[in-house]
């Protein structure tokens, strides 16, 4: 027998030998191959076949006494090679299946169990510590694959033992400290797809909490905190990137933060949980230390909500662009009530901006409060077409809730408030409300036309409808009101705000063009409704008005004129004549309504012996030669014009030019004729006999109305006396040629004053 023959005898019978000592060892030792002899530098291996099942092979170490700790079994596989040999590996592999449905063996690495109150043992299974400048080695846990058909590869499950009532251990993913290096990451991702199947989903959960027993575990992701000066972790949530096809694109993933929905009362009298919240919150500026100036304090963390722009159109063919993406927040609805309890309200949303940071040790200014800024999108720019129209911003407030049989409660207010000037030794003006529109854009090539800007639109909701009998509601009103001039102990009171409405000027040429007109101001009130078909009432017209300021009363001081109001029409340009002012009442019905009054009426006085206001009319002044302005009343679509009352005195300082009236006699031969003066001076004329008699008529004259007539014919003509006209004598008068008469009406009767002949 040669030298290793003998030598592999020699390790067999070792072996053999070592197996038998299992059972002699009484106490726990540390079973060493090298103590018993046994040497498998050059490999080797042990294999057992049954009848039926595989030999088993089993090593258990030796129980402990007492209280000694039992036997440890350790497998270690060789050291590499004195240069550069690689250390050998140990692997535990478990028996595969070899036919039919059987399932391969399973490998368990279990720590031992603790009794009374030790704890169990734990399982570790670690990586080989790197050299020098080596990688530590790596720790792979892989399911087993699947078959090669469709069967699915196994589960990987990492879980905490089970307790029955002490809490379950954690699970904890950690990548491994370092000391100057970096630590490594910690990546939980599903597997990638080669072919057609979905890609598996990552799903991050605490478990569900005992019905009313145990609470329920939150989900924290927390970014650390830098221990040098570096600054804290990011955390990113980015949705996937849309897959690249042939055919259309594919969107790309959404992202979504839902908060937990409440569960209701259970019973009655119970109440209802709250839903959870979301909140997003940035960090705060750090403060800054310094010396001297020292440094500048840190600012607030932003909140940005970037949307994905629309997709252009690339290629020579049509097509639109996509959209931009939108915001919408929807704000939770106000639960139902039941019987007579109120709705709850609906989610509030509110923006505020921060408050500007103090300066509480230096001279230095206060920091301006933070701005909110409200802008639409612009619109797209066209080619060769109309661009597209800038985005519109809309602020509505909501509706009023219906009731069945109550009253419909209001619709919610908007309410645009500036901030109040801060408290100091010298207050300074409240912030300014602006609304403007944006202006029209300039025409880009030759004879384009100008864009015209924005309009402003202030209108309210119009009334709700009655249901049957009921009365219809009101419309809103739009109330602008100047706000009221501050208070002082000893100084002067500050003065209320002006309130100006201004149209636009037209825009002057820079060429040879005519100039833009100038905006008009309209103040108009609603129109009276009206119900055609019945033989109700329609409603009025709305009233306009417009009142000037009440005076400020004093205590022995001299009291405050009342406010003024002015309305001035515009001056002309250069050789244009100025604008003129038309006050014209309304007109009456289409039917048979009669036009509306104008009324010129001074102040009345309200106490003591104070005079009323006057009233005067005008003609604009003259300029050097020119002449004065002509105040004309009744001169169109006027059938009287009234001066003054019963009983009061109405002078004419100036002097009074009255209106001609020519009677025309048609009538041949002698005949009476018939006068109805509508004016104060009266011709007459064409009479061909000198029997020719006129008779004056008392229809349309009133008391002191007075009348002059006059011959102005060859051919006399007489004013015959009647129960109406009562002359001087009690007879005719007859008047010749460019002779004339005087009469005076006295409510009843035409009065002979006095005529050209004396009598």
């Amino acid at each position: 027998m040669n030298t290793a023959i003998r030598k592999k005898t020699r390790q067999l019978v070792a072996l053999a030998t070592s197996i038998g000592l299992l059972a002699s060892l009484s106490a726990p030792q540390a079973l060493a191959i090298t103590t018993i002899g046994l040497d498998i530098s050059t490999g080797g291996s042990i294999t057992g076949t049954g009848a039926t099942s595989g030999a088993a092979f089993s090593y258990t170490a030796g129980q402990g006494s007492t209280s000694s700790a039992g036997g440890a079994i350790s497998l270690t596989a060789g050291t590499g090679g004195a240069t550069s040999g690689t250390g050998g590996g140990v692997t535990i592999t478990a028996g595969a299946a070899t036919a039919g449905n059987s399932s391969g063996g399973a490998s368990a690495l279990i720590g031992g169990a603790g009794q009374g109150t030790g704890t169990g043992g734990t399982a570790a299974v670690t990586g080989g510590t790197a050299g020098a400048t080596g990688s530590g080695g790596d720790v792979n846990v892989t399911s087993g694959a699947g078959g090669s058909t469709s069967g699915a590869s196994g589960t990987v499950t990492v879980q905490s033992g089970t307790t029955t009532s002490g809490a379950t251990g954690a699970v904890t993913l950690k990548s491994g400290n370092s000391t100057t290096g970096n630590s490594g990451s910690v990546t939980i991702s599903t597997g990638d797809t080669a072919g057609s199947g979905t890609v598996g989903g990552v799903t991050i959960r605490v478990g569900d909490g005992t019905t009313g027993v145990a609470d329920v575990g939150d989900i924290a992701i927390s970014g650390a905190t830098s221990a040098a000066a570096f600054a804290g972790s990011d955390i990113s949530l980015t949705a996937g990137t849309g897959g690249t096809a042939a055919t259309d694109g594919q969107n790309g993933g959404a992202l979504s933060l839902t908060a937990g929905a409440a569960t209701s009362g259970n019973g009655a009298g119970n109440n209802g949980g709250t839903g959870g919240g979301i909140t997003l919150a940035t960090g705060s500026g750090g403060a800054g230390i310094g010396d001297g100036f020292g440094g500048v304090a840190g600012n607030g963390g932003s909140l940005t909500a970037t949307f994905g722009a629309g997709g252009a159109i690339g290629g020579a063919g049509f097509g639109f662009g996509g959209t931009g993406g939108g915001l919408a927040w929807t704000l939770g609805a106000g639960g139902a009530a039941s019987n007579n309890l109120a709705g709850g309200v609906g989610g509030a949303f509110s923006i505020t901006a921060g408050t500007g940071g103090a300066n509480a040790t230096g001279g230095g200014q206060g920091g301006a409060g933070g701005a909110i800024s409200l802008s639409a999108g612009s619109g797209g720019g066209g080619n060769d077409v109309a661009g597209g129209a800038g985005g519109a911003v809309t602020i509505a407030s909501g509706n009023g809730g219906l009731s069945t049989n109550g009253g419909a409660a209001a619709g919610g207010a908007i309410t645009l408030t500036t901030g109040p000037a801060a408290v100091a030794d010298d207050a300074t003006g409240s912030g300014t409300i602006t609304v403007q529109t944006g202006a029209g854009v300039n025409g880009l090539n030759e004879n384009a036309i100008g864009g015209v800007s924005g309009g402003i639109t202030l209108t309210t909701g119009s009334g709700g409808s009655g249901a049957g009998a009921g009365a219809a509601g009101s419309s809103g009103s739009i109330s602008i009101t100047g706000g009221q001039g501050g208070s002082s102990a000893t100084g002067t009171a500050g003065n209320g705000s002006d309130l100006t409405l201004s149209a636009g000027a037209g825009g002057n040429p820079t060429g040879a063009g005519n100039g833009g007109g100038a905006g008009n101001v309209t103040i108009s009130s609603g129109n009276g409704g009206g119900n055609g078909a019945t033989a109700l009432n329609g409603a009025s017209g709305g009233t306009v008005s417009i009142t000037s300021g009440q005076g400020g009363s004093t205590n022995g001081g001299a009291d405050g004129n009342g406010g003024a109001i002015n309305v001035t029409a515009g001056q002309g340009g250069a050789t244009g004549t100025g604008g003129a002012i038309v006050l014209t009442g309304g007109q009456g019905g289409n039917t048979s309504g009669v036009g509306g009054s104008l009324t010129f009426a001074g102040g009345a006085a309200q106490g003591g012996n104070s005079n009323g206001g006057g009233v005067s009319i005008n003609g604009g002044l003259k300029n050097g030669v020119g002449t004065d302005g002509i105040v004309n009343i009744g001169t169109t679509t006027t059938s009287a014009v009234n001066l003054g009352a019963s009983g009061i005195n109405t002078t004419i300082t100036g002097k009074a030019v009255f209106g001609r009236q020519t009677l025309t006699m048609v009538t041949a031969d002698a005949a009476t004729e018939n006068l109805t003066p509508t004016a104060t001076y009266v011709e007459i004329t064409g009479q061909d006999n000198g029997l020719d008699i006129v008779q004056i008529q008392t229809a349309g004259a009133t008391e002191g109305q007075l009348l002059v007539i006059t011959n102005i014919d060859a051919t006399a003509v007489s004013i015959d006396q009647t129960a109406t006209t009562k002359l001087v004598g009690g007879a005719d008068i007859a008047l010749a040629q460019y002779e004339t008469i005087t009469l005076i009406f006295d409510g009843g009767s035409w009065l002979q004053i006095a005529n050209s002949n004396g009598t």
